[in-house]
């Protein structure tokens, strides 16, 4: 897989501007100063440090331990092998950081929902 990665991988001019404001909007998100680099750590462990680097990336600060502090608390309440426990704790963060995300950009307002009237035609209420 390394050998496969190490041809088709490769440092893309565009890279560096695609991430940057991801990485932005992700710390915007985030209050205060204490997870200041917390979204080039969350880049790092998720994707790796090659891709990160490809990516032109920083290295990850102190707020690399907050990810690895969050396993170990993992293990320490739900058990379970620790790859699966990764898995479990970064889907709930990153459902939580996204409902946060959805909830500010939606200013709190419930999104409209509505049946297009072509589809509701379609409908069989019987069955």
């Amino acid at each position: 897989m390394e050998a496969i990665r190490d041809r088709q991988w490769t440092r893309s001019s565009d890279g560096p501007l695609l991430i940057a404001p991801l990485i932005e909007m992700m710390q915007a998100y985030f209050p205060g100063m204490a997870f200041d680099g917390f979204p080039t750590a969350l880049v790092r462990t998720l994707a790796g440090d090659h891709c990160a680097d490809l990516l032109e990336l920083p290295p990850a600060d102190r707020t690399r331990s907050l990810i690895s502090a969050g396993t170990v608390v993992g293990q320490l309440l739900g058990g379970g092998e620790r790859r699966d426990l990764d898995s479990r704790l970064i889907a709930h963060a990153t459902h939580q950081l996204m409902k946060a995300i959805v909830q500010v950009e939606r200013e709190a307002k419930q999104a409209r929902f509505r049946i297009p009237v072509a589809l509701q035609q379609t409908i069989d209420p019987g069955g």
